[in-house]
């Protein structure tokens, strides 16, 4: 016999609901969108893929402003809101472990798989995280080997639908209704367009 309630103990709990308006995307491509979004933002990406080097993926992904930025290595992490600077000792790769361990989104399958979260890019560097023999302890202690953006809101440039999705990350301790987060969408959707 199957006991479903000790499943449910262990699934992780959803804390992050994704609020999403969608607005159709007749006139406008990835590159225009981004341009538009990105326009005095210091950070901000474009994310385009391909299938198998030749053909335009489902989704192209956009972001800019991000909630904070996260730079570090094996021994110490720099997080940069727009406001405040902080450094940890800790290696960014438990600092990312800590963050994620406390976030889980809801599933939907109408969104595509990245509604939010971080971007960026592991160097070189950070090879030494996963094999102990490439570290060095005399090695620079404050040069980043690893930098992400920490987005709570993106937009999905849906190719096979044609349509735009502005999609932001609800957390369960914020203040706000569901109805006023689109609005807020819409208004900001209307001025960028």
């Amino acid at each position: 016999m199957n006991d479903f309630s000790k499943e449910s103990d262990i699934a992780p709990r959803v804390n992050a609901i994704p609020v999403v308006e969608t607005m159709p995307a007749d006139l406008l491509t990835p590159l225009s969108v981004y341009l538009k979004l990105s326009a005095g933002s210091v950070n901000s990406f474009l994310l385009e893929s391909v299938e198998g080097g030749e053909s335009l993926a489902r989704y192209s992904f956009i972001g800019a402003d991000p909630e904070f930025v996260l730079g570090g290595n094996y021994h110490q992490v720099t997080v940069a809101t727009k406001n405040n600077v902080e450094k940890f000792s800790t290696s960014l790769l438990d600092y990312l472990r800590g963050h994620f361990a406390q976030t889980t989104a809801k599933a939907d399958a109408e969104l595509p798989a990245f509604i939010g979260g971080a971007i960026g890019y592991l160097g070189f560097g950070s090879s030494e995280w996963f094999e102990p023999a490439l570290r060095t302890e005399n090695g620079p202690r404050d040069a980043e080997d690893a930098g992400f953006m920490f987005y709570r809101s993106i937009v999905a440039f849906d190719h096979a639908k044609q349509v735009i999705k502005l999609i932001s990350l609800v957390f369960e301790n914020e203040d706000g209704t569901e109805d006023e987060l689109i609005g807020m969408l819409r208004v900001a959707a209307e001025r960028n367009s």
